[in-house]
């Protein structure tokens, strides 16, 4: 249920900037958030459409990309981008040195299209 309030500030920021730039109508908005986040795109979806209900934004799509994040080993140094089944393993494929992994939580609104 983390994702309610966190949508509730990702409307916020919307409408406001939909205000000060005398947007009419919100289409759609893209949402970047990073692999390591908890968050469900299924209900951050939901509460969205809920949320953006009798606004500027109603009837508006929510697009969710999630942030890929990074393996790279401490042995050799090749990198892996978002490979979860090498993470499994915890040693690179290559020279089985150990991995260690970077990545986000973080999340912003990448872009929004409005009339």
């Amino acid at each position: 249920m983390h994702e309610l309030p966190l949508m509730e500030k990702i409307l916020t920021i919307v409408l406001e900037s939909a205000r000060k730039n005398k947007v009419k109508k919100v289409i759609s908005i893209t949402l970047e958030i990073g692999a390591l986040s908890d968050f469900q795109e299924i209900w951050m979806e939901k509460y969205y459409k809920i949320l953006a209900a009798g606004t500027a934004a109603e009837g508006s799509v929510i697009k969710i990309i999630r942030q890929k994040g990074e393996f790279r080993c401490t042995s050799c140094g090749k990198f892996f981008h978002d490979d979860f089944s090498v993470a499994k393993e915890a040693a690179c494929p290559d020279c089985s040195g150990k991995l260690n992994f970077s990545g986000t939580s973080d999340y912003f609104i990448k872009e929004m299209e409005v009339l």
